[in-house]
């Protein structure tokens, strides 16, 4: 039995039934998200939806922050396409890369070489590195001449060759 609706603005649209469910819409871009809630207890009705659109808010943050750049391959070579509109982002012109991680960074080999560029393209450290992995935690294991050492997203050396 429908109880009510509320357009808490273009994107979430807020249902509420009587059979203690309350089921909340989203839309993102082109992509909708529904949210389906068992509430209790009619008489603290105010305070769960409150509490149910701050988690929801919680989750269009995480949606809203996760990855939309993908890598794509073809004729051999990797690049790199918006995921909700499939706009090419980076031309497959890369032998091999990585998957553009949390950090908007990607791990790409021109030639022989390994480097780093950023969710527009950008490299963001040159191709001098004869190995390299991805960062995590804000570091990146690579090799040069040899000699292993790690370095930042600014290509700074933060532990030496």
């Amino acid at each position: 039995m429908y109880a009510g609706s509320s357009g808490t603005s273009k994107f979430i649209r807020l249902v509420i039934f009587l059979s203690n469910i309350c089921i909340i819409t989203i839309k993102l871009r082109k992509v909708s998200f529904t949210f389906r809630f068992l509430i209790f207890n009619h008489s603290k009705m105010k305070t769960n939806i409150k509490l149910l659109l701050f988690s929801v808010s919680i989750c269009i943050v995480t949606i809203g922050s996760a990855q939309n750049v993908i890598r794509f391959y073809a004729g051999g070579k990797v690049g790199y396409k918006n995921k909700l509109s499939g706009e090419i982002v980076v031309q497959p012109i890369y032998s091999a890369g990585s998957e553009m991680m949390a950090d908007n960074t990607a791990l790409v080999i021109e030639g022989r070489k390994r480097g780093f560029i950023n969710e527009k393209g950008e490299v963001i450290i040159p191709f001098i590195y004869d190995d390299a992995s991805v960062f995590f935690d804000g570091l990146a294991r690579v090799m040069k001449d040899g000699k292993h050492g790690y370095i930042n997203v600014k290509n700074e050396t933060v532990i030496p060759f």
